[in-house]
């Protein structure tokens, strides 16, 4: 799982600028939540990367607040098949605009 924060720069002129990339986000918490809301798992994010391991089904990944950050990143909904691997990408919002 890619975990980052963006924008980077209060204007992107260009797309490919390395300084105005999203960054990724360190030491934030991740909760993964089953269908009925139980918590089925706590992921933590370490340099932009987090990773776990659930039962199949279905799930809302919730992301936890990160300071420095403002607010949280949008629940991401997802479904997990046996013996699939998921790939998922949070984007927390920095507030430059």
């Amino acid at each position: 799982m890619k975990v980052v924060s963006g924008p980077s720069c209060p204007v992107v002129r260009d797309d490919n600028d390395p300084q105005c990339r999203p960054r990724p986000v360190d030491h934030a918490e991740l909760s993964v939540r089953a269908k009925d809301g139980t918590e089925a798992a706590t992921l933590t994010v370490v340099n932009g990367r987090a990773a776990g391991t659930v039962a199949p089904g279905s799930y809302l990944l919730m992301p936890q607040r990160v300071a420095g950050l403002m607010g949280v990143a949008k629940p991401v909904p997802f479904r997990v098949a046996a013996g699939q691997t998921v790939h998922l990408e949070v984007v927390y919002d920095t507030g430059i605009r």
